[in-house]
């Protein structure tokens, strides 16, 4: 029954930010409104929210979102990615630490912290390397999570 629920609380925010999105009345839109605008938009979002709900990666699907899926689509996974906190993902994100996207660099290098595989320690110090002063900040954040 309780998964249930979360499966209603997680169609209703989707519902919401839906509805937002289209009225056009909300002050701050979701940086996910994109997605939400399409139905295949919102059943990844829908899926990738189950997964992190779940507290697994769908058999790898996460994985593929993160490698194939548009750019908020790889955000969103990177995101779930970091918050199931399981240090046998890190391999999975390491190639996105320098992605041209800042935004995912960014997302990848806050979920590599929420991991906190000390393996990480070494493709993060390397990653300050030309790095911008608020990346490196976030780098020195995760470093100090690991």
């Amino acid at each position: 029954m309780q998964t249930l629920h979360r499966h209603f609380h997680v169609l209703a925010l989707l519902i919401v930010g839906s509805a937002l999105c289209l009225s056009g009345s909300a002050v701050a839109v979701s940086r996910y409104a994109p997605l939400l605008s399409s139905k295949a938009g919102q059943d990844t979002l829908r899926n990738v929210a189950l997964f992190e709900d779940q507290r697994v990666t769908g058999d790898g699907a996460l994985f593929g979102y993160l490698k194939e899926g548009s750019p908020l689509v790889q955000l969103r996974a990177a995101e779930a990615i970091g918050r199931l906190q399981d240090p046998s993902d890190m391999p999975h994100l390491l190639p996105f630490i320098k992605s041209k996207d800042r935004t995912l660099a960014r997302e990848v290098i806050f979920a590599l912290g929420q991991i906190g595989n000390r393996e990480a320690v070494t493709p993060l110090i390397q990653a300050r390397a030309g790095a911008s002063p608020d990346d490196v900040r976030m780098i020195a954040e995760a470093l100090g999570k690991l």
